[in-house]
């Protein structure tokens, strides 16, 4: 235990001297363990997530990080209650809808970056295509030096067809 919370004891003075009367809990009390501080009491059990949908469910996604990316964004603070709200659930409805993608991609219980990348890169829907810059697939250091290496030679033919 810290020390800044001792323990505290019972304590007798000294241990009964055979032939005096005891009160009847004297043996109890010099023979009882420490007492311990008040402990404080437990947090509350956090409520299972809401439902998907559901309009009074609690948010998944920090409302302080919303404001936060909007005035990094924006370099603004001031925003109407109503609009803050509305960004706020399209951000939880498209982080919702992206795992719900990655999940459908990924091989296990987790979903890992390849998961994601997989749903970013899906040609079939298309719907999260305009994160293909920020979420690229992986790739190996060869191909990708491959793939430099192709580009090089793409631009160096250019030039010598323009010069031509």
């Amino acid at each position: 235990q810290s020390r800044s919370s001792p323990r505290r004891r019972r304590v007798m003075a000294s241990p009964p001297t055979p032939g005096l009367p005891l009160p009847p809990n004297a043996i109890k009390a010099f023979l009882a363990p420490p007492l311990v501080p008040a402990m404080a009491p437990a947090p509350p059990a956090r409520p299972p997530p809401p439902a998907a949908g559901s309009s009074d469910s609690a948010t998944l996604i920090p409302l302080a990080a919303i404001k936060r990316l909007i005035a990094g964004e924006t370099g603004e603070n001031k925003m109407g209650a109503d609009a803050l709200h509305l960004i706020h659930k399209a951000s939880e409805l498209f982080v919702e809808k992206l795992a719900a993608a990655s999940v459908e991609k990924s091989d296990g219980e987790t979903i890992g970056y390849d998961a994601v990348a997989a749903a970013v890169d899906d040609e079939d829907q298309g719907e999260f295509a305009f994160l293909s810059d920020l979420v690229p697939p992986t790739t190996t250091f060869e191909a990708y030096l491959a793939q430099q290496q192709q580009l090089q030679q793409e631009q160096q033919q250019e030039a010598m067809n323009e010069e031509a």
